[in-house]
């Protein structure tokens, strides 16, 4: 993912900046939990009276109201697989066909332990379903035997990472699936300014109070404190995310590279199940293994010779800095916003002896590439998962700064998580739990919009293009799996089950994007016209895909999938 890195604890981060992380700051910005009247019955008749009306008026009517419209909306939105609400009473309301959603044929279960669930779903629509869980108002049931999950979702011989305070993750990332197969249900294409956009096809009340209002609210909320300005207001986004606690990203990242971004498996297509869809992806190795090739993939796209001069732009734990220093003897410039992930990367250059060659600095990429002595001067510069933090208003300023520094002969690889156009005027004009909860400010364009920001603010063209999507959804369900195999560790740092909670939900949320192709992530060759540095590329599929498997391995992989 975009930049940067990791500040220890909540204490110090709201000293240093005076405002409370999103998840610090639980009661007033986090969940925002329902009215308490766990205290006991008030003295005196009147007391009891008045506090009667007051929990009727500010708990029960709104619940009854927006239970209702979400009731009226689910049996209208969900019309393929099934999802159930089981109650603390034992009752359980169904939605849906009972058909099979995309591969998987079991029903998804929601565990609805406080009914304000109804509240802040309605009001606050698909950022109000994830304050919801991370508030414990519900989890997900796990199915009964792991045989029964879809075993691209969850292998057989995965650990069952179910919890009381989490309930089952896995089941999230099904929920998410459920949710994106029935979406064209409420949403039509409709033509606009910039292509196709979705528009919500609902006219009735229930979906205009749980879609419409919804939406709205959390718009207006995005827009007035949305700030990607150069003042601050990215360095406060990096913050908000990255500067958590160095440890915490070691937890669940590989050892080896610490890469925060996709990682590259080792996959093969194979013929699937005549219950599954036509194909399947096998994914063999390690996630150290798939990030090293990852790495190698992207110095080899930007076609790095020994001794050249390279910028790496948000270069996390600097791990890509360090191949090229170390493989190519390149020069590396990085620049970040994140004054502890620029700690730990200069103790992995020291450590790996290669200080003379790598330089990393603190600095917006705006005033770096406005320094006269930077014109022109990188012959490669690469920016891995960082232009999600740029902001759809300021990608052409982001060319605009890659022409200033980029030699003339020079290549541009970018690789960056994007939306597809026919959602992203929908996407811009809303917003949703990443970027308000896990990535303040973020923003991740389409393919049109950044080809249409480099053709306005810079000489640069595409050249070449690879969809490595789908490991994304591989990678972040082994990040999950291993961040929850160290809850005893993440909890002995401070954190408590409303951040197990968000984070669970950030993952499978982002795993079930992935997985449906809801997001992509690309990587995009920029070079000038008549680049003679640049040779042709044309393995096109050497990224996605290795040499076939042999007959007992697709037997074997089709059996774990019956």
């Amino acid at each position: 993912f975009h930049e940067d890195g990791c500040r220890s604890g909540f204490e110090i981060a709201t000293q240093i900046s005076g405002v409370p992380l999103p998840w610090a700051a639980t009661e007033q910005k986090m969940v925002l939990p329902p009215p308490d009247f766990t205290k006991g019955p008030p003295k005196g008749l009147i007391t009891r009276f008045l506090s009667s009306i007051h929990k009727t008026l500010s708990y029960d009517i709104p619940v009854a109201v927006c239970k209702r419209f979400i009731y009226a909306f689910m049996k209208q939105a969900i019309q393929q697989g099934t999802l159930q609400l089981k109650f603390n009473d034992g009752s359980m309301v169904s939605f849906g066909d009972g058909t099979k959603c995309g591969s998987d044929a079991s029903p998804v279960t929601m565990r609805i332990f406080d009914p304000w669930f109804f509240v802040k779903t309605a009001l606050e629509y698909d950022l109000g379903l994830a304050r919801s869980y991370m508030a414990g108002h519900f989890v997900i049931e796990p199915l009964e035997s792991s045989q029964e999950y879809d075993p691209v979702v969850r292998p057989p011989s995965q650990q069952n990472e179910t919890t009381v305070a989490l309930g089952d993750p896995v089941g999230l990332t099904r929920l998410f699936l459920l949710l994106i197969d029935n979406r064209d249900r409420l949403f039509v294409p409709r033509k606009s300014a910039r292509g196709y956009s979705y528009s919500n096809a609902m006219t009735n009340a229930s979906g205009l109070i749980v879609s419409k209002v919804g939406m709205l609210w959390n718009f207006l909320k995005y827009r007035l404190w949305m700030d990607n300005s150069e003042r601050g207001g990215s360095l406060k986004n990096i913050h908000a995310h990255y500067d958590l606690s160095n440890s915490l990203f070691t937890t669940f990242l590989d050892k080896e590279t610490l890469m925060y971004s996709c990682a590259i498996y080792d996959a093969v297509d194979v013929p699937a199940p005549l219950t599954a869809p036509g194909h399947g992806l096998v994914y063999r190795g390690s996630l150290e293994e798939a990030q090293w090739r990852k790495m190698e993939t992207l110095l080899s796209r930007a076609q790095v010779q020994p001794g050249q001069t390279l910028l790496d732009i948000g270069f996390g734990w600097g791990g890509i800095s360090l191949l090229a220093a170390k493989k190519y003897g390149c020069t590396v410039t990085g620049i970040t916003l994140s004054v502890e992930q620029k700690a730990l990367a200069e103790q992995r250059v020291a450590e790996q002896g290669l200080g003379h060659l790598i330089t990393f600095e603190v600095c917006d990429y705006r005033t770096f590439c406005r320094r006269p002595e930077n014109r022109g001067k990188y012959d490669r510069i690469i920016s891995c998962e960082m232009i999600e933090a740029v902001g759809h208003a300021h990608l052409g300023e982001f060319f605009w700064a890659i022409e200033q520094v980029l030699s003339q002969d020079g290549i541009f690889v970018m690789e960056a998580i994007t939306t597809p156009e026919a959602r992203y005027e929908t996407y811009l004009r809303s917003t949703d739990f990443i970027n308000t909860i896990i990535f303040p400010g973020g923003c991740a364009p389409s393919l049109h919009a950044l080809i249409d920001a480099a053709y306005q603010q810079s000489s640069l063209t595409l050249e070449h293009i690879d969809n490595i999507g789908m490991h994304y959804a591989r990678t972040l369900a082994e990040w999950r799996r291993r961040f929850n195999a160290s809850e005893e560790t993440v909890r002995k740092m401070g954190f408590d089950d409303v951040f197990l909670r968000v984070w669970n939900y950030y993952m499978t949320y982002c795993e079930a994007g992935f997985h449906s192709q809801t997001m992509n992530c690309l990587i995009l060759v920029f070079a000038r016209q008549g680049c003679t540095a640049l040779a042709p590329l044309f393995e096109m599929r050497s990224v996605t895909q290795a040499p076939a498997l042999s007959d007992a391995q697709v037997n074997k992989w089709l059996e774990e999938s019956n």
